[in-house]
């Protein structure tokens, strides 16, 4: 958030303090340091999103894309050998899944659309949020209570028409309190980032 430069104020100290907690380099270094109680380390997974790998071939100045390969590859073993990493995964892949959900989307929010005939959803029971995690969201309730919410791994809503979608982590939140006739049009689709999180965790479960 500290890089946003179109969205200042969207977002709440509660959610700013939240949002540090949960991506900061402190959390990093404690996640690093963690390990269950007499047992080994925890199973550690790296995303390289390709916006990152864009900015260390620009600070290694490798223009050749035989260069990038290798270096790629030697950057994935350095991950693995500094960070013990179990995994590391492409950021190419999760965002090829995530544009494979939009479109998906798209297509059931554009035959909702022609099946409803421009029917509007009811705004009233819209509260501000915070994802915790793919399965959990925090919402921000009128008496300025909060609690948490719970929904099934990859269940969502169809939004309706016009739909919107960014890669803005605080995209939800400029709509959610200040165009909240927009809530209802927001993609449900989850980030690369969670996509990774859903799929690893449905495996490690399917194979314990």
């Amino acid at each position: 958030m500290a890089d946003c430069l179109a969205c200042s104020g969207c977002v709440t100290t509660a959610e700013t303090v939240l949002m540090e907690q949960q991506h900061s380099l402190r959390t990093l270094k404690e996640c690093l340091r963690s390990t269950p109680d007499g047992g080994p380390l925890i199973g550690r997974v790296i995303t390289l999103s390709p916006n990152s790998w864009a900015e260390l071939c620009r600070y290694w100045q490798l223009n050749d894309t035989e260069d990038q390969y290798f270096y790629y590859a030697r950057f994935t073993t350095l991950l693995c050998q500094i960070l013990s990493a179990h995994v590391v995964v492409d950021g190419n892949v999760p965002l090829q899944w995530t544009w494979m959900g939009e479109a998906e989307e798209f297509c059931q929010a554009y035959k909702r659309s022609k099946k409803e005939n421009g029917k509007k959803a009811d705004l009233s029971k819209l509260f501000p949020s915070i994802a915790i995690d793919s399965t959990k969201t925090q919402i921000y309730q009128s008496d300025g209570t909060t609690k948490i919410e719970k929904s099934v791994t990859g269940e969502h809503h169809t939004p309706f028409m016009p739909l919107i979608s960014g890669s803005c982590p605080a995209l939800v939140c400029l709509v959610e309190k200040t165009l909240t006739a927009l809530v209802p049009h927001l993609s449900q689709v989850i980030s690369p980032m969670s996509m990774v999180g859903m799929v690893l965790k449905t495996h490690s479960i399917h194979h314990h």
